[in-house]
């Protein structure tokens, strides 16, 4: 049919069946090296650089009983070596069918293509005992896409879908470089579906990565997407990850995405958490972003935690995306010197808390639009601080702050967080608390000083002009 790939046993080129200008245009473009040539009436041109798996040379049987890992790999080299090029590299098209196997590795510059996620599938190897179906060989593995395909587990103990470990090469370097998976499921393993292993020490680095409408579901409390190690500059476009629902007794296991420390710069556009405790947790990398994601059936949305220095979530959308059955669930929280900020948040279903943070974290956050339950909200968010010799500071990025009273008339107002226009609030919180003028703090047309009673709040807004960086613009009554 047109459009077919077919291949000629012991040819270099794969063929496209022919029958339109514009593949007799491809084929007589400088790309390729042959005419359209005739089997049968029928036109076909050569593609160079690709090879088919129903191809009688590989041993590829694709019928869901043989073993066709070695046969496979032997096919991903023969591609990597007998392209045009310095370096090699193609296309190895896999139809529909499903494929044993298991250590299928990725080689730089070759394509693993299927016919689509629901008709080609590499099924793992019942009792393997390789750590995953698919792999990556020793150093920099660069621009080695994976498409069009499905990925599935066989009740294997311990198996991940796919890993990739970076592991050092010929150039004392090595990771996933410059490189995609599109149009990917992954599923049914006991292990991660997915897990980025960016080395810890040298130059190990998965780096440059783009996901497009990738699947991955979890089982038994492991995560959908693992990240760890040196990872960054990644992007998620389109992806769902899930879970097996909201089980308590996963802990943190029970997430669908995982991102540790040394990782940075990932970003998630319109990608969807699902049916797990956590939807993503952020163990120490900076900074990551999320926009326009979704969740729903969650227990928790969003941890940061383990020094994580930002975490931004601009306009998501929760479902159920934040209720656990003892009412512990929330949409944000930081914790372990983290940072983290939110806006524009449209919320439905049960929300046991908005956000909440510990002692040493902060939650910025604005335009909230949805429920919380009867005395839940947040907590954790408003800081408490202290005076000391007449200054405060605000070396955070809340808005809201307790002084337990002060002994000396506060005059000055430290920090490095704060742009003009943005405004903070403070209650005297255990006394009163006086403002002077002496510093860099106005109390507006008030002469002198200005005392804010016991539990009362003062607004103070940031500028930049006159002198003064902090101008007093209302206070509360006590």
């Amino acid at each position: 049919m047109a459009g077919d790939i077919y291949s000629k046993a012991g040819a270099d080129a794969a063929f496209v069946h022919d029958t339109s200008a514009g593949r007799q245009a491809l084929a007589q473009s400088p790309e390729i090296t042959s005419t359209i040539g005739a089997v049968g009436g029928e036109k076909f041109a050569p593609i160079f650089g690709w090879a088919i798996a129903t191809d009688p040379r590989w041993g590829i049987m694709g019928d869901g009983v043989t073993d066709d890992s070695a046969a496979i790999n032997a096919m991903l080299q023969e591609v990597y070596r007998s392209a045009k090029g310095d370096f090699g590299g193609g296309v190895a098209y896999f139809p529909a069918g499903t494929y044993i196997c298991e250590d299928i590795q990725l080689r730089s510059r070759v394509t693993i293509k299927g016919a689509g996620k629901r008709a080609t599938r590499f099924k793992a190897k019942a009792g393997g005992t390789a750590s995953s179906v698919f792999s990556l060989r020793p150093g920099p593995v660069q621009s080695s896409v994976l498409e069009d395909f499905e990925v599935m587990g066989n009740g294997n103990a311990g198996q991940h879908g796919i890993r990739l470990t970076a592991t050092l090469g010929t150039f004392s370097s090595g990771g996933w470089w410059e490189s995609a998976m599109r149009r990917v499921r992954v599923s049914g393993f006991a292990g991660h579906q997915i897990w980025l292993e960016g080395g810890v020490g040298g130059f190990l680095p998965h780096q440059f990565l783009a996901f497009e409408h990738v699947e991955a579901f979890s089982l038994g409390g492991l995560h959908a997407l693992h990240v760890t190690g040196q990872t960054g500059q990644v992007s998620y476009t389109a992806c769902q990850f899930d879970g097996d629902g909201i089980v308590v007794a996963d802990g943190e296991d029970g997430a669908s995405v995982y991102i540790g420390s040394l990782s940075y710069s990932h970003t998630f556009i319109n990608t969807t958490f699902q049916e797990n405790l956590y939807g993503i947790i952020l163990d120490g990398p900076s900074p990551v972003t999320l926009l326009g994601c979704y969740w729903e059936n969650i227990g928790r949305a969003a941890l940061a935690k383990g020094g994580t220095r930002l975490l931004r979530v601009i306009a998501p959308s929760i479902s159920n995306g934040a209720h656990v059955s003892d009412n512990s669930g929330y949409i944000f929280r930081a914790e372990a010197a983290s940072f983290l900020v939110w806006d524009s948040v449209k919320a439905g279903g049960t929300v046991d808390r908005v956000q909440s943070t510990d002692t040493t974290s902060v939650i910025s956050g604005s335009s909230y639009l949805g429920p919380t339950q009867p005395g839940a909200g947040s907590t954790g968010v408003t800081k408490n601080i202290a005076e000391s010799g007449g200054v405060i500071t605000l070396n955070t990025a809340a808005t809201t702050f307790l002084v337990n009273g002060s002994a000396n008339t506060i005059v000055t107002i430290s920090g490095t967080f704060r742009s003009p226009g943005e405004q903070v609030r403070i209650k005297a919180h255990g006394g009163s608390i006086v403002l002077g003028q002496t510093g860099n703090i106005s109390v507006g047309k008030v002469s002198g000083t200005l005392t804010v009673p016991t539990d009362a709040w003062v607004t103070l807004c940031r500028v930049d002009s006159g002198g003064k960086d902090w101008v007093v613009v209302g206070m509360s009554p006590a």
